[in-house]
């Protein structure tokens, strides 16, 4: 999402230069890649671009393109393939040594992707989005869709084509390319999830760190504490401030995690108290094992599965900004289901089994 924000925020800018615009978008990729399906880059016509569809590899060429597809007002794909050696569109060999197909589609009123994106900012729960991103009526062609019905009337696919993929995509919580669908379209179903968002309960100098990480990260970070010890510093890291008073007024969802830091033992009691009951996918305790257990105890609880105490990655932290690295580590590993070891222990591909999270 921090991607997507980025983009928003270059789109609304340039659009006073009057400028053309072309989106560029990953749609699939095979072996290994550095980007991932739905990975964005919004490039200008003078060649000026935000986001990014690779490591830099493929910067180059995509500005092209996508002038290319501006200049002609018609969507493109292009394929970038180095398994096997040079990539035949670019002429040089890739680090990566995979195949990324990518989208070129110049924006216009008729057919403005970025405004749909706007709209899954705040949302907090996973959007599907739909690209026809190829098909015998060229006139559809780069053209995005929320509405299964308005897509299957613009279409001609039926809503049984539309809704099988849907819920593939739902289930597997992967996004995916289908092709040799009728009238020959390929119809991208991009899972959009929520960003992140981490409730820290403490006003000490440690949660700013954690927030820094959240900014860097692209996390809403939302903290807890004392307003008499809220200073500057913590009201700009935070998409919102909270009393310890208003504890009972928060809420989480799936994609909400929260880190009891206060250095106090009643508050994080309190704390622990109320955020059990609302089930994050992440609840983590700053302190001892014995400590915990002593909260736990007081509670008359059992250490539910989401409990994560001593919080964070054993990876040696010392001192606040390496702790909250560990933290959101510990949290985004959780969140994507991984184990959190080294890649090099994995045989095979790193993203097995890896939702898409761009």
């Amino acid at each position: 999402m921090k991607e997507i924000r980025s983009i928003i925020a270059h789109y609304d800018r340039w659009q006073a230069t009057g400028k053309q615009m072309a989106l560029a978008t990953v749609i699939e990729t095979e072996a290994s890649s550095y980007r991932r399906v739905g990975a964005r880059m919004l490039v200008r016509e003078d060649g000026h671009w935000v986001g990014g569809i690779s490591g830099g590899c493929l910067e180059g060429d995509a500005l092209r393109r996508a002038r290319e597809a501006m200049f002609n007002q018609r969507t493109l794909i292009r394929t970038y393939d180095t398994r096997d050696g040079d990539d035949p569109v670019i002429g040089v060999g890739l680090g990566c040594q995979g195949r990324i197909e990518v989208l070129f589609s110049p924006l216009s009123e008729k057919n403005n992707l970025i405004e749909l994106l706007r709209s899954f900012v705040p949302a907090r729960s996973p959007a599907i989005l739909f690209t026809v991103c190829a098909g015998a009526d060229e006139a559809l062609n780069g053209r995005s869709f929320v509405d299964p019905e308005i897509l299957a009337g613009d279409s001609h696919l039926s809503l049984a084509q539309i809704g099988s993929l849907r819920s593939e995509v739902e289930r597997t919580g992967r996004s995916k390319l289908a092709k040799g669908l009728p009238g020959d379209i390929a119809l991208l179903a991009e899972i959009i999830n929520p960003e992140l968002r981490l409730i820290a309960l403490g006003d000490n100098y440690d949660t700013l760190a954690l927030g820094e990480q959240c900014a860097i990260l692209g996390w809403e970070f939302h903290l807890v504490g004392s307003r008499r010890k809220f200073n500057k510093q913590h009201a700009e890291l935070s998409h919102k401030l909270y009393d310890y008073s208003e504890l009972g007024n928060l809420t989480v969802d799936k994609h909400t995690a929260v880190v009891l830091m206060s250095h106090d033992y009643g508050k994080d009691l309190e704390g622990l108290r109320h955020f059990v009951s609302t089930a994050p996918f992440y609840l983590g305790l700053l302190g001892p094992v014995k400590r915990r257990e002593k909260l736990l105890a007081e509670l008359k609880l059992r250490a539910p599965d989401f409990l994560f105490g001593p919080v964070g990655l054993d990876i040696g932290a010392q001192g606040p900004e390496e702790i909250a690295l560990s933290i959101t580590g510990d949290i985004l590993r959780q969140h994507r289901n991984r184990n959190g070891g080294s890649l090099r222990e994995i045989k095979g591909s790193i993203y097995r089994n890896k939702s898409e999270y761009d």
